[in-house]
């Protein structure tokens, strides 16, 4: 024990020591407070023994540390500046390390080091990362900052001196020096790159002058710019020399570039000469770095460019000194076929090698012949009957390239050109072409409209000049006719509507279209045989085959006035149209709600059913409730019953439609039901109904014993339980008490949760509910209006009065149910034979609950019961008999037992005597009669009451 305190005591002291070198982590141990992430165990430790905090490295640098993982150390990392630099050579002997921090994984191995090359790093403060990864892939890291220090860059450019002139190529020459080592020297001319210098010539005086630098007797550096390609000018010199360690540093020198200035001059055309033909540009350009290429322009659009280097002896002598001054000449020939006539600018334009660029203008007067043009037909306001031909002659001095033919703006088509006109030659000489200037177009006139029109020629020269003239003309034609022959103004039409007639046009008809209040419905058959308008109207086009003919399908056409438009369009694009009124008839929609019946009460899911009616078909059935859409109903459900009745409606055999709506979402209350059937012409017919929602519930009721303080008190009353082996009556066990008592045990179950159900009347149940459970059940097949009273009236949930009947009837087939004893004498005193008896109208009687009817004599005393109480008829019996039902249980304002599980069990009092049974499963026995009833049922709407006791 006193060792493992010493080297506890050396651990602390050991941790402490290095807290005081900047390690971050703190450990304590012997009920000291731990502040590393590792709270029970230090899992990994390092140090870096070298380089010092703060220290200044001149040199490489040697880093030596320790690390230690407990998974043990994978590989040490070294970065600077957050530079990956290697890895260090991990394992050295560390036996202090060993023993001040003992079961680590090779602790007295736990050395490393890496000697980083400072060559390529320059000087400054650096950071030095360490990083130790673990076997386990855990990682942790130390950082020393320390200063690199190392001789300052220096560099120097000896030539050009600064603000010289410099003619010719320019030789750059200096030094420069650097602690890591010149890497590369680059040459700058106005920042942009020209290249890199030659390095590393002898400089033995620098060497001498600056020792300590890396080849320092070796830092020249010589580059000559090439002139030739830079304008003259101020220019700046820049020379940057980068280190081996990336430093850069740099020095600039200002210079003047000399260079002969450029010249250029334009020896023809001369300044505001006439020119007729083709012009010849001539003239020279120098550039002291070289003329690169001459470009023409006229009116500042590239023409082309110009044939260099001409000979030019006289300009070389004048202006020597010029980069072949003697071959300076250039020459261009402006085609001027394709120029219009007038003053222009021609620009010349000389660029040299160096990218310099001079310039001259000269402007001259283009001459040519002026275009000229006439159309000799049709004549001005001329009346014109069919095709119209139109002759003319036009002329250009580029020659004409094309004649375009427009009437009033619409382009129709080019005129053939080149037509022989030695007339128009002879008068106009000069022009090219002038004996072939004639030009010919016929305008169709099928497909343009008559009256006045403006027929306009344009001829556009090669040199892209236009000329035009327009001649007015008035282009006569037969007028349109038509005429609708069906249907007859304002005439009544049943079913689809022909629509026959006929249309004339002088350009022919090119089609007829059909409309139905302003919305397009078809186009018309045409083309029909019409010999007698064709003898009414000669000179149509096509007039005896002038007919058409269209059948309006008024499916889709809501009935009433509608307006029937004919519309007949040329092929020369005239319109013509006439308008019939129409009345049209259809049978009225009607549309019907077979489900649900109006009043009806609704739990869950809504159906509804029926069926809807349209002349037009039934498109789309919408249903709504209280307003608010819900969705579209199934329709062309079969009807053979509809259709047998209303044999004139489209598919009125399939009229029915269906559509499910969940109701669980909506508030209780009365909501309005409304169904919209629209029909394939638009028309609408709506119906509504009200129903009645109201969701089944279930309410917990607590009460204030516990479970087993209530099967304490049952327990001493021994109830019974019959055996299901020996199906022999015996005691029932605790076990077998608390089943039957714990609501728990029935909650889920699908049969017995049926004991909760509360046998109160409520709301909820239809008629014709309960007859679905009554068909074929004897007398009481039918009487489900009946049941619904008498619970109304008794205050007994219908479908617990439904299945006390079904049980004692025997499904409504037993004497007492069904009239089968007539009573005409009854004792005084009920239920004691040997009492007085008296005589009594004669009457059948009807008991449909086994009121009165005694073991000892059922028949009998249900009789006489029946008869004292009046019930002579089924609904008498069953709405008078119900009383009886819920006097002693469901109603008791004592008890309150109105369910089968309260009736079996009593918590009303401590003693729990008020009980139905002493069968403790008779509650569960009376479920599956109700539950078959209620699985019988469309969605009834019932409550549950479900106790809880105190815990």
């Amino acid at each position: 024990m006193i060792a493992i305190k010493r080297n506890l005591v050396k651990f602390i002291i050991t941790v402490m020591c290095m807290t005081s070198l900047g390690w971050n982590h703190v450990y304590a141990v012997e009920g000291a407070i731990i502040t590393s992430e590792a709270a029970n165990k230090i899992s990994q430790l390092m140090n870096i023994d070298a380089p010092a905090v703060d220290s200044v490295e001149k040199g490489d640098i040697k880093v030596v540390g320790w690390a230690l993982n407990a998974s043990g150390v994978k590989e040490v990392k070294v970065y600077v500046d957050n530079t990956y630099i290697g890895n260090a050579t991990i394992g050295n002997s560390r036996l202090d390390v060993g023993q001040a921090f003992p079961g680590y994984v090779n602790g007295d191995k736990s050395g490393y080091e890496y000697t980083i090359n400072t060559a390529n790093i320059a000087g400054g403060v650096k950071n030095i990362k360490v990083q130790a990864i673990g076997n386990d892939g855990s990682v942790q890291e130390r950082n020393v900052s320390v200063n690199v220090s190392k001789l300052a860059p220096m560099m120097n450019v000896d030539a050009p001196a600064v603000n010289s002139v410099e003619k010719g190529n320019i030789k750059v020459v200096g030094w420069a020096l650097n602690a890591s080592g010149v890497k590369e020297v680059k040459v700058y001319v106005d920042n942009t790159y020209i290249g890199n210098a030659t390095i590393g010539n002898s400089r033995l005086d620098v060497g001498q002058a600056f020792p300590g630098y890396v080849n320092g007797d070796k830092s020249g550096y010589e580059y000559t710019i090439n002139t030739a390609n830079i304008a003259g000018g101020v220019k700046n010199i820049k020379v940057q020399a980068i280190g081996n360690d990336g430093s850069v540093q740099e020095r600039n020198v200002s210079v003047n570039v000399s260079k002969l200035a450029p010249m250029m001059n334009v020896d023809a055309p001369a300044v505001n000469s006439v020119e007729k033909g083709n012009i010849k540009v001539v003239g020279w350009a120098l550039n002291a770095s070289g003329v690169k290429e001459v470009k023409v322009y006229v009116d500042n659009t590239y023409i082309g460019n110009a044939t260099i280097g001409n000979s030019r002896l006289d300009v070389g002598q004048a202006f020597p000194g010029y980069v072949n001054g003697d071959k300076s000449g250039y020459e261009y020939t402006i085609n001027t076929a394709n120029i219009a006539g007038g003053v222009k600018n021609i620009k010349v334009q000389a660029i040299g090698n160096d990218g310099s660029v001079q310039e001259r203008n000269v402007s001259v007067n283009v001459s040519k012949l002026v275009p000229m043009m006439n159309v000799d037909s049709p004549a001005v306001n001329s009346v014109e009957k069919g095709n119209i031909k139109v002759v003319g002659w036009a002329l250009n001095a580029s020659g004409v390239k094309e004649v375009k033919v427009y009437v009033d703006n619409t382009y129709i088509g080019n005129a053939t050109i080149g037509s022989s006109r030695l007339d128009v030659g002879q008068a106009f000489p000069g022009y090219v072409n002038g004996d072939k200037s004639g030009y010919e177009y016929t305008i169709n006139t099928t497909t343009i409209a008559s009256g006045v029109k403006n027929i306009k020629v344009q001829a556009i020269g090669n040199d892209g000049s236009v000329q035009e003239r327009n001649v007015s003309v008035n282009v006569s034609k037969l007028a349109p006719i038509m005429n609708v022959d069906a249907p007859a103004v304002n005439s009544v039409e049943k079913g689809n509507i022909k629509v026959v007639g006929w249309a004339l046009n002088a350009s022919g008809v090119k089609e007829v279209k059909v409309y139905v209040d302003n919305t397009y419905i078809g186009n018309a058959t045409i083309g029909s045989s019409r010999l007698d308008v064709g003898q009414a109207f000669p000179g149509y086009v096509n007039g005896d085959k002038s007919g058409y003919e269209y059948t309006i399908n008024t499916t889709t056409i809501a009935s009433g006035v509608k307006n029937i438009k004919v519309q007949a369009i040329g092929n020369d694009g005239s319109v013509q149209e006439r308008n019939i009124s129409i009345n049209i008839t259809k049978p009225k929609p009607i549309t019907n709600i077979d489900v649900p019946i109006i009043n009806s009460t609704v739990n869950e899911e809504l159906q509804v059913k029926g069926w809807a009616l349209n002349a037009s078909g039934i498109k789309e059935i919408k249903l709504y409730v209280d307003n608010s859409y819900i969705g579209s109903a199934s329709i062309g459900i079969s009807r053979a019953d509809v259709g047998m009745v209303y044999p004139e409606y489209i598919n009125a055999s399939i009229s029915g439609y269906e559509y499910i709506i969940d109701t669980s979402a909506m508030i209780q209350g009365t909501k309005v039901v409304k169904i919209q059937a629209i029909g394939y012409d638009g028309s609408q017919d709506e119906v509504i109904t009200k129903i009645n929602v109201m969701h089944s519930t279930t309410t917990y009721i607590s009460y204030p014993n516990t479970f087993n303080s209530y099967i304490d008190i049952q327990m001493e009353k021994k109830p019974l339980i019959q055996d299901k082996y020996t199906l022999l009556w015996r005691y029932a066990t605790r076990d077998e008490v608390a089943y039957y008592m714990n609501p728990t045990s029935f909650v889920n179950d699908p049969i017995g949760k049926y004991m909760f159900l509360k046998l109160n009347y409520s709301d909820g149940i239809q008629p014709y509910q309960l007859n679905n459970i009554l068909k074929g059940k004897g007398v009481l097949e039918g009487k489900g209006e009946a049941f619904i009273e008498a619970g109304k009236r008794a205050n007994v949930n219908p479908i617990y009065l439904v299945a006390h009947a079904l049980l004692e009837t025997g499904n409504g087939t037993s004497n007492l149910a069904r009239g089968a004893i007539k009573i005409d004498k009854i004792h005084v005193e009920f239920g004691n034979e040997n009492s007085e008896v008296k005589n009594v109208e004669a009457k059948a009687i009807y008991n449909m609950y086994g009121i009165g009817a005694l073991d000892k004599g059922a028949d009998l005393w249900g009789s006489e019961k029946a008869y004292s109480e009046g019930w002579f008829t089924v609904e008498d019996a069953i709405i008078g008999g119900a009383k009886w039902i819920g006097n002693g249980y469901i109603n008791s304002s004592t008890y309150n037992q109105n369910t089968l599980y309260k009736m079996r069990w009593d918590f009303s009092n401590s003693t729990m005597w008020h009980q139905y049974a002493t069968d403790v499963a008779w509650a569960y026995k009376q479920t599956a009669r109700i539950k078959a009833i209620i699985d019988a049922m469309d969605d009834p709407v019932i409550h549950f009451e479900i106790p809880i006791f105190y815990k």
